[in-house]
């Protein structure tokens, strides 16, 4: 899947194609938090998450609308073209984990940098 989605994001024309794929995931994710509401668990959490949905949908909205248009218009090739190179970046690294799992080599990979980080980070991240 991870290979896959790697592949959908180097190629234009299947990103062209499944770019609409993403309303869907908006939706699902809504109806299934709101599922857990109605159940009445974990309403906490539920809440946090979709608070958290919420701020990081919105604010990206809320900042392209407070610039200019003539400033965002003047913007929009850069743009366009830093997240052609970004899309393709990911792309490939989504490419190059998916080999470097299929091939076994992440464990290794994984050793090797849990033996160059700190103990203090190795027990942060392992402790949750």
């Amino acid at each position: 899947m991870l290979m896959l989605l790697g592949l959908v994001l180097t190629l234009p024309v299947l990103h062209a194609r499944l770019a609409a794929a993403g309303g869907p995931l908006i939706d699902w994710t809504a109806q299934r938090f709101g599922g857990y509401s109605a159940q009445g668990e974990n309403l906490g959490a539920v809440t946090l998450t979709m608070l958290a949905f919420g701020v990081g949908a919105g604010l990206p909205l809320i900042a392209l609308g407070m610039l200019s248009r003539a400033r965002l218009m003047s913007l929009r090739n850069r743009m366009m073209s830093a997240g052609q190179g970004i899309k393709m970046a990911l792309g490939g690294f989504l490419v190059a984990v998916g080999i470097l799992i299929l091939t076994g080599w992440d464990k290794s990979l994984e050793a090797a940098l849990v033996a160059a980080s700190p103990e203090w980070l190795t027990r942060l991240t392992t402790s949750f």
